[in-house]
């Protein structure tokens, strides 16, 4: 938790142990909540973490692919830290026209609010036909399985995908031996597929990556080298309310199997948010102190 946090809370928590207060100690409260979200630094709160050490899927949901047997599974033999790690597969015995995913819903993380996610992920095979990734969405409604209203991904695909130049601009490019990121629909500025052309090529080594979405756009490093040359739009900035974390691609990878380790999933409040924090506790300790 941040420090930031930890101080209105800490607050909040000894204020409501005072059995009644007076408006001049009130009002250093409010004082004390503002100048913390107004000096202090944002500090990022943590929504989603996952390495799997339970052995299972216990903090996802699962989709379910008729006729289609490979599942995504935890195992103990390619991990990356800790002793278990997930894996997704890359065949389709089945004869259904996907494989099923894992996802996890979380409270939307208001539009004006920055998120990051972070993800270790390694490939039986660096360059071809992988399609392993990971997917930050967003859905009208906040309901998995509704209308979209975006979809970022990040990880490993084999389409046509573009490139992004340092002024923004974008271009035809097709590099099967590079990372890719996805940003989903045509209605919104820079959508498809884009090569992560600044950072390395692909390895069969555990690569770190980390999505980065703001209100000034979205940018993916990989290995800590930051992958686009610009920063890319993330839709509509208005309705963005991240809502969803998806493993896996639900596509075959030719028989190459993806595996995912540390997952982690931050976001870092507005000055406002935490104004509003201290706002609630000051209103909740009003109505109790007029008991």
């Amino acid at each position: 938790m941040s420090g930031k946090v930890v101080v209105i809370l800490i607050t909040y928590v000894h204020v409501l142990c005072v059995a009644s207060i007076g408006d001049a100690l009130m009002k250093r409260i409010l004082l004390l909540t503002f100048a913390i979200a107004t000096v202090s630094g944002a500090q990022a709160m943590s929504i989603f973490s996952d390495g799997f050490e339970s052995g299972d899927f216990s903090n996802w949901t699962g989709t379910t692919t008729p006729a289609e047997p490979e599942k995504p599974f935890v195992q103990n033999n390619v991990v990356h830290t800790g002793n278990w790690a997930a894996g997704v597969s890359g065949t389709n015995t089945g004869g259904g026209s996907g494989l099923d995913r894992q996802y996890v819903s979380f409270a939307p993380v208001a539009a004006s609010d920055d998120l990051t996610l972070t993800f270790w992920m390694k490939l039986d095979a660096a360059s071809g036909n992988n399609r392993h990734y990971m997917e930050l969405r967003s859905y009208v409604g906040d309901v998995f399985g509704g209308t979209l209203d975006q979809l970022i991904a990040v990880g490993a695909y084999n389409g046509v995908t573009n490139a992004v130049d340092g002024s923004g601009g974008i271009a035809t490019a097709s590099n099967t031996n590079k990372w890719q990121m996805r940003l989903a629909f045509s209605g919104y500025a820079n959508s498809g597929w884009f090569v992560l052309d600044q950072a390395a090529n692909r390895t069969t080594e555990w690569t770190r990556f980390d999505l980065n979405v703001t209100t000034a756009g979205v940018n993916v490093y990989v290995d800590g080298v930051l992958g686009n040359a610009s920063a890319l739009s993330r839709g509509n900035s208005t309705t963005w309310t991240a809502d969803t974390l998806v493993l896996g691609s639900g596509l075959t990878s030719v028989g190459n199997n993806g595996y995912y380790d540390d997952i982690n999933l931050e976001a870092v409040p507005e000055p406002a948010t935490m104004v509003a924090l201290g706002l609630g506790a000051a209103a909740l300790l009003r109505k109790r102190s007029k008991k």
